[in-house]
């Protein structure tokens, strides 16, 4: 990428007078999206996207060029609808180098600006995207907004070492590449209060940094499914005590922590099992782990998102047992939201980023100890204790985390860039 900061780099402050425009059009610029994907992020970009567009908005997005043929969808059209929400792919006729990218990704952008004609570019995670849609938002005046749902030199350090893979070169360029979009960007959007505070110690001012943190969907607060029910459906031997998670299975996630506890609570005489929903690297040393200690884990890998309700709602408690990390440190989850909207109570880590998306009341434990985790469990394992911290956990998300009601701080960073909806 060179030493020498992109024209760009200089920060363009964004026109001081007001635009009331009606529609709102916003292009979100990210690197893949579902369904040929699905994580946090690109379900988080689908919700966001709807949410924009069920306010009277219209929210575009748009994906890195090469998405989905690079995933093997050989014969991807240009656009595409998915629940409402616009898709483009941008696909040249030849794929672009690592270095190439880089010339190909603003072209092609710029190219379907001149289509959408958007109000504003609001790129998520990770930097390429953010500098695809600052050069093309520089040549043309539209205000670039920067959605840091992540810090991928955080996330790649804690799979690489942890602290000495932050002393390499590799890090450094990647936390380089990162806060020259940080600094760049009109506005800032970002998960968490932990995460705000990390791209302000990194120089930029906290005028321009709107948290906007994960939620549901309204219809994720539908009537719960009766909990026999949703076991036998997916063949669910749940014994005493069902406790488990959603996630993409890395060491991070801290997991083997779990089987440590529940092992602890069947030596005690407890029928406690374990449900782990998705894959990733850990999965195949978790299931080893778990046949080690004799502990039944139920493992049914990566299941799509519209059928994840019933998995939560066959669970008795959602455990959330990330270690200390910067990365878990600083990067809130989804899935513990969408837990706690259909009643189940989470325990979790005592780490800043879990602790903000838990409900007040709910448990907090030393991270790594397996002891106070099977304490945990046991206190939450009596099904009065259950139902009143799922209840009020349900009544949290209601209340503070559904899309509707967070979309106030997208309206916020638009307005710091001088653009506001005309049924604001």
């Amino acid at each position: 990428l060179g030493s020498v900061l992109p024209v760009w780099a200089d920060r363009r402050v964004s026109s001081t007078s007001e635009h009331v425009v009606d529609p709102l059009r916003i292009l979100h610029v990210v690197t893949n999206s579902l369904p040929t994907v699905q994580a946090g992020s690109t379900i988080r970009t689908q919700r966001v996207a709807r949410a924009m567009r069920d306010r009277g908005w219209d929210a575009h997005v748009v994906t890195r060029p090469g998405f989905p043929v690079f995933h093997g969808a050989i014969s991807a059209p240009e656009s595409v609808d998915f629940d409402s929400v616009p898709y483009h792919h941008l696909l040249p006729g030849i794929a672009p180098s690592a270095t190439g990218m880089f010339d190909v990704y603003p072209r092609l952008l710029d190219t379907l600006v001149d289509d959408v004609q958007p109000h504003i570019l609001h790129a998520a995670s990770d930097h390429a995207n953010a500098r695809a849609a600052l050069e093309v938002g520089r040549r043309r005046g539209i205000p670039v907004a920067y959605e840091a749902r992540t810090f991928f030199e955080e996330t790649w350090a804690a799979t690489h070492g942890g602290d000495h893979a932050r002393a390499s070169t590799t890090y450094q360029l990647m936390r380089a590449r990162h806060d020259e979009v940080l600094k760049a960007a009109d506005a800032i959007t970002t998960l968490g209060q932990g995460m705000r505070e990390e791209v302000i110690s990194r120089g930029i001012p906290a005028d321009r940094v709107f948290v906007v943190p994960n939620a549901v969907s309204v219809d994720f607060l539908d009537p719960v499914s009766d909990q026999q029910t949703a076991r036998e459906l997916l063949g669910i031997d749940a014994g005493e005590l069902l406790v488990g998670s959603v996630a993409t299975l890395y060491s991070y996630e801290g997991f083997g922590t779990l089987i440590d506890a529940v092992a602890l609570l069947r030596r005690q005489g407890m029928d406690a099992r374990i449900l782990l929903v998705g894959d990733g690297p850990e999965r195949r040393s978790l299931v080893n782990k778990a046949e080690a200690l004799d502990v039944p884990l139920i493992s049914p890998g990566r299941v799509p998102f519209e059928s994840v309700r019933p998995y939560f709602d066959s669970l008795d408690v959602c455990a959330i047992p990330r270690i200390d990390d910067p990365v878990t440190r600083l990067v809130t989850a989804l899935k513990p939201l969408e837990a706690q909207a259909r009643g189940v109570p989470v325990v979790g880590s005592d780490v800043p980023a879990v602790a903000e998306v838990l409900a007040p009341g709910s448990l907090l434990v030393p991270v790594g100890d397996p002891q106070a985790w099977a304490q945990a469990l046991a206190r939450v394992a009596e099904p009065a204790t259950r139902a009143q911290m799922g209840g009020a956990a349900r009544d949290w998300v209601r209340a503070c985390r559904t899309w509707p009601s967070v979309m106030t701080t997208y309206e916020s960073a638009y307005a710091s860039m001088g653009y506001t909806a005309a049924d604001v």
